[in-house]
């Protein structure tokens, strides 16, 4: 006689198949969800991993929490008191969504005012929308999970926790997922309810979510550093060619509007400032004024056009001599020939832009989306003012980022902080004057170079950071990071390699920083 036990766990085993499969055939719908739960999350995250009760809720105002759901969140039990981890966040946020809807008998819900920041409140609304339009489809998916715990029996709306165990035994589950339960299981009370069983798979789901992230993350990390650690070295660079263009553009712009017409560029063909297929490409240019181009749009322009690699400034071969007016052959041919002098430098950075246009360009469709765009937010490299302004490229209206667009949104960074340092440069004192022979002269020089000196100690700072792998306040002598990215030449790198460390094989920060120094000097 077959054993009635066997009968009943193979009769489960075969029920729960079904369901669990339904519920793996969603899992990216349900990714999708906990995604935009995220994006809300975030807006109210300090940089702590927790959110208060209090920014919970501010959802109301958004119809993404009732009345009745707010008085739920008192008995809501969270590992720190008022705090919320996104697990939790999200898992109350499912749980109180496939609540019954009260009748519309009951009390009305009082009109909300919360005073939300601009910047949440802008950001807030869409992805409400978002998670608005997917209520059928997210109710569907979840009350799989519920299906799921009543196949258990639970007795009096309870389960077992050691009944879990059985989804070990079926497969479905591994044995060390099971000890998650115990933080649904607070209480240890040994049961589980189909609230506490739905949030056990919930924060099985955000966890799972979470290592993606943390994997996409240390990759696009380990892709962007190198690259925005050479734009960084090449920040000076950046400004002092920056600094040449617009003195090309001062020439053009002889009344000093501050614009220039399109076809009055087309002088520096004569040049080789521009290729015959540039001129061509410069009338479709996007800009402001129809027909005219300002600082940062011709800055743009000649940016895009050094990552062509279609020309080589100083190549008279490109145009006629008799093409250019006097007025601009003895004005212009110096700071051409200054421009000529590096440009292998010029396509040198600027294609560092193209590189890192192509982190977030994974697909090779030629453009960013907004949701890329976000990622530069989470990598600290631009907050999210920046970000919008960034949108403000976006000319088409596309909803999306191009190379040229985002070139140029770097561009008008970089000459804006040109202009700044022109400015600076006018009101601090001519290094030439200081006396090196002196302890007080070299202090002043040093004072004059104050930001450039700061700024070098926190790029080898960061460089140190990336180094120490394993967080021991030790980085690995292989410094060849510095030689593949032109940093250093053969012969300082060599003096890298020959210096004596206090730990054969590592370098302490101290020991990094006088090894270089040594290097350069």
């Amino acid at each position: 006689m077959a054993d009635p036990k066997s009968s009943a766990e193979e009769a489960l085993q075969t029920s729960m198949g079904p369901i669990l499969f339904k519920i793996a055939m969603e899992q990216q719908s349900i990714k999708e969800v906990f995604g935009l739960l995220k994006k809300i999350f975030k807006l109210f995250d300090k940089g702590t991993g927790t959110i208060s009760t209090k920014d919970l809720l501010s959802l109301r105002s958004y119809g993404l929490l009732s009345e009745k759901g707010a008085k739920r969140l008192e008995s809501y039990h969270t590992a720190q008191p008022g705090q919320w981890r996104f697990r939790e966040f999200a898992a109350f946020f499912v749980i109180d969504f496939l609540k019954p809807v009260e009748s519309k008998s009951d009390e009305k819900e009082p009109e909300l005012e919360i005073d939300l920041p601009d910047e949440i409140n802008k950001q807030i609304a869409p992805v409400a929308f978002r998670l608005d339009a997917r209520a059928d489809d997210s109710k569907r998916i979840f009350t799989l999970f519920l299906k799921l715990f009543e196949l258990f029996e639970p007795k009096d709306g309870k389960l077992a926790v050691k009944e879990m165990n059985r989804l070990v035994e079926g497969n479905f589950l591994e044995e060390a997922q099971l000890k998650k339960l115990e933080e649904v299981d607070h209480a240890k009370t040994g049961y589980l309810t189909a609230d506490s069983f739905l949030a056990f798979w919930i924060h099985h789901f955000v966890e799972e979510l979470e290592d993606e992230e943390e994997k996409a993350h240390a990759a696009l990390k380990s892709k962007l550093g190198p690259i925005i650690f050479k734009i960084m070295l090449e920040q000076q660079h950046i400004k002092e060619l920056f600094d040449l263009l617009q003195q090309v553009f001062n020439v053009l712009d002889g009344k000093q509007k501050g614009l220039v017409e399109k076809k009055e560029l087309e002088v520096l063909r004569g040049l080789g400032l521009i290729s015959e297929g540039g001129v061509k490409r410069l009338q479709s240019w996007p800009t402001a004024k129809e027909g005219f181009v300002d600082l940062k749009e011709f800055i743009a322009f000649f940016s895009a056009e050094y990552v062509r690699k279609e020309f080589e400034v100083g190549d008279y071969s490109q145009g006629k001599e008799e093409d250019i007016p006097e007025k601009y052959l003895t004005t212009l041919a110096p700071i051409v020939f200054k421009l000529s002098a590096r440009h292998l430098d010029l396509q040198r950075i600027f294609n560092l832009f193209k590189q890192f246009f192509e982190v977030f360009d994974s697909k090779k469709k030629g453009s960013i989306s907004k949701e890329e765009l976000v990622k530069l937010k989470d990598e600290e490299i631009i907050d999210q003012e920046e970000i919008d302004d960034l949108l403000t490229w976006d000319t088409a209206r596309k909803g999306a980022i191009d190379f040229n667009e985002f070139l140029a949104f770097w561009v008008a960074h970089f000459v804006d902080e040109t202009n700044i340092l022109s400015k600076e440069k006018k009101k601090a004192p001519k290094e030439k004057e200081q006396d090196e022979s002196s302890p007080e002269g070299v202090v002043a020089l040093l004072k004059i170079h104050k930001e450039n000196f700061k700024r070098t100690l926190e790029l080898t700072r960061k460089l140190f950071t990336l180094l120490d792998k394993e967080k021991k306040g030790v980085a690995a002598s292989d410094l060849s990071v510095l030689t593949s990215s032109g940093f250093l030449d053969d012969d300082a790198f060599k003096s890298i390699k020959d210096y004596k460390t206090s730990s054969p094989g590592m370098f302490t920060f101290p020991e990094l920083l006088h090894a270089i120094a040594l290097a350069l000097t």
